[in-house]
């Protein structure tokens, strides 16, 4: 507590010195919301054949909607106009269990995705005053999506007092570059700082994401098996899996494209980070 009081003395510190508006630091926090794309498809289809097939307790979703640390500088080269290289860092991750039964077999399976993207991009601001206090912030422009994939899968059987787990991760990391526009209130504390409440959607289409590939372990243990393997080189796929008469999209991890009769169009696994985000946030004034 002593901690965040002396930084709120220091920002109001800040905003009593003799600082232009020429350079100024923007920072935020709140709430991010991606499509995720094949991931976030591949979930569900995998969540709709386990409820067509068995009697399922618990639910798989993919993590939509995650924390977003932003900070942006900006360099105004007008009285309204600027320019702002922006650096930030958002999260994704859900950790779901489901059970159901197989015949004999009891089955719980967990599926802990998480996706940690950090977002550098390039804006334009423009600024619109409403009043003497409140303005509008106007900002467009691209960036660059740097993220890191953490997959964590393990299943628990148990059969006639026996048992056996199996647990798999793969970590990759996967860029891809998109465009954003963003639509902010600024109200003005003093000259030198400001509140801003800040909307920005994004559009970082899937197909501009690069193969997602990397690192994965596997190891079982119990009654049933005793292994341990690991490797690199393994890429996400996507496809539709035919069974049952319906058609479900699945996501996997394997060095090959998956094929089969009951498989249909196979492809690279790939992420999109198209959505938007809503932050909280201060403005500060902090070069001359």
């Amino acid at each position: 507590m002593k901690k965040v009081f002396a930084g709120m003395a220091a920002v109001i510190f800040l905003s009593t010195l003799g600082f232009s508006q020429k350079f100024v630091l923007k920072i935020g926090a709140g709430v991010s919301v991606a499509s995720g794309s094949d991931f976030a498809q591949g979930i569900e289809g995998q969540m709709s054949y386990l409820t067509d097939q068995y009697a399922v307790g618990g639910r798989y979703s993919f993590p939509h909607t995650g924390m977003d640390f932003a900070g942006e500088l900006i360099y105004s080269f007008k009285e309204r106009m600027g320019v702002g290289l922006g650096l930030g860092f958002i999260r994704q991750a859900e950790d779901d269990t489901v059970s159901y039964a197989l015949g004999d077999v009891s089955v719980r399976e967990r599926l802990s995705p998480s996706f940690n993207t950090i977002p550098i991009a390039l804006n334009f601001h423009y600024l619109l005053p409403v009043s003497s206090r409140l303005s509008l912030d106007l900002s467009a422009g691209g960036a660059y999506y740097l993220t890191r994939v953490n997959w964590n899968y393990s299943m628990d059987l148990s059969l006639l007092g026996l048992s056996g787990t199996d647990n798999y991760t793969l970590k990759s990391t996967a860029g891809g570059f998109g465009v954003q526009a963003g639509l902010g209130l600024q109200w003005s504390l003093s000259s030198r700082i400001a509140v801003c409440l800040d909307i920005v959607g994004r559009v970082a289409p899937a197909s501009f994401f690069g193969k997602i590939k990397g690192d994965w372990t596997e190891k079982g243990s119990g009654d049933f098996w005793n292994y341990a393997d690991s490797g690199s080189g393994q890429y996400a796929w996507a496809y539709d899996w035919n069974a049952g008469g319906r058609s479900y999209s699945q996501i996997a991890f394997q060095n090959e494209t998956p094929s089969g009769t009951t498989i249909s169009n196979a492809r690279y696994a790939k992420f999109s980070m198209s959505g938007f985000a809503a932050t909280l946030g201060l403005k500060i004034g902090i070069g001359r």
